[in-house]
This record gives structure tokens, C-alpha cells and sequence, in this order.
């Protein structure tokens, strides 16, 4: 029987069934992902055909499984809008399953849901300035990139539950102080208490304004 540290993030937690976790264990085991030639050369014909070279990037990921996990897709939109006006580039990534997510598709605004492997899109996110995501896969995909800033936004879920972003060069965005956070490990389908405000409350002008602070860090 191993403890399971539930104070830990999950990588720590899985390190621990190696023995003791040194101090510094997110600069001694990142994350790695390993993108081959086929992948990068996929991914430097996209960058060709979108003038994307030396580009301020930010890459939108608007899915999850979970109802509650996402932020509203108007909220997304608004950001996009925002982040276009400004005369930043957005790609839009996802899976099949986020295809039906009626995001605002428009000049700047390239559309990749359902278009690339799990490893393009490590590429693609590898290249890009800043990820903003749901809590869902692409902040750990994304955690793999010293480069990349990854900007994070929990709901229903908390930084304590252990999978937040590994990754150093990132940020959660959340309502704190909120009674009702955490409802759940994984989300669910609905809010319980109904009103929503642990997304609700976190409006686009702040993400974007939080966008626009970690470019210029970068």
C-alpha cells in the first residue's frame, strides 16, 4: 500500500512511488515530449502558410470533458476578439470532440481542432508565446515547454486537487475564497448551487489584460 499524498501535485505523487522527492523535483524531472521531423516538418508548413514567423501566438484551448470545467465559450470568444484587435495571431486547438464548440472563427484566427496528432500539437505548442486553456489536457502537454507561458483557468476544480501546470512559467486563474470551490475532482455536468461564479466571475478583460502582462514578460 502506497500513501497518497493528496498535498502533492500528481507528478510528485507518482515520483514518490520512486522514493523520497528532492526539493527542486520540477527542475530535475521536467516533463518531456519529443516531436519527430514528420511532426515539425507538419508544423513549419503551418507556420509557412500562416506568416506566423516571428509572431506574437497565443494558442486557445476551449474544451474539456467536463461542463463545468469550461469557461464560457462567449467569454473565450471575447478574448479572441480582443487578442485580434490588438494584432495578435490565435490558433484554436482541440480535439474532434470540440469541433461542435461554436468558436469565432475569423482573420487571424487559425482553426487546428481535430487537424493534428497528439505530437503536432506538442510542436504547435512549442512554438507558440502563450497557451490559455481550460483545466484540461493542454497544460500538461504545454507544461513540456520552457518557453511556453501557459495561462490556466479552474472553476470547479483547485491548484490542491495536484494538477496544475508543471511547468514554472505559468500562471491559474481562479476565483478564490469562494465557499463552494472545490465541488469536484473532475468537474461535473452542471453547477450544483447553480449560479456558476466560479467561471462566471472571471471575466475576459481580465484574461486578456493577463494575456497582454505575460507577453511582456516573454
Amino acid at each position: 500500500r502506497i500513501n497518497y499524498d493528496k498535498s502533492k501535485h500528481e507528478v510528485d505523487k507518482l515520483l514518490s512511488f520512486m522514493g523520497k522527492v528532492p526539493e527542486n523535483s520540477r527542475e530535475k524531472y521536467p516533463i518531456e515530449l519529443y516531436p519527430n521531423k514528420k511532426d515539425i516538418d507538419v508544423v513549419d508548413k503551418i507556420w509557412n502558410e500562416n506568416n506566423f514567423n516571428d509572431q506574437e501566438i497565443i494558442a486557445v484551448a476551449p474544451g474539456s470533458k467536463w461542463f463545468t470545467k469550461k469557461w464560457p465559450l462567449e467569454y473565450f470568444n471575447e478574448v479572441i476578439d480582443l487578442l485580434v484587435e490588438n494584432g495578435k495571431k490565435v490558433i484554436v486547438i482541440g480535439g474532434k470532440d470540440e469541433l461542435y464548440l461554436n468558436v469565432n472563427i475569423q482573420q487571424d484566427v487559425l482553426d487546428l481542432r481535430g487537424k493534428t496528432t497528439l505530437l503536432e500539437l506538442a510542436e504547435v505548442l512549442k512554438r507558440v508565446k502563450v497557451v490559455l486553456t481550460n483545466d484540461s489536457s493542454p497544460i500538461h502537454i504545454a507544461s513540456a515547454f520552457k518557453k511556453t507561458s501557459i495561462l490556466a483557468i479552474f472553476g470547479p476544480t483547485v491548484k490542491e486537487f495536484g494538477f496544475f501546470p508543471w511547468s514554472e512559467n505559468s500562471e491559474v486563474l481562479e476565483i478564490e475564497n469562494l465557499s463552494c470551490r472545490p465541488c469536484a475532482i473532475h468537474g461535473g455536468d452542471k453547477c450544483p448551487k447553480g449560479h456558476f461564479k466560479c467561471m462566471l466571475d472571471i471575466k475576459p478583460k481580465q484574461v486578456y489584460e493577463k494575456i497582454l502582462q505575460i507577453l511582456k514578460r516573454v
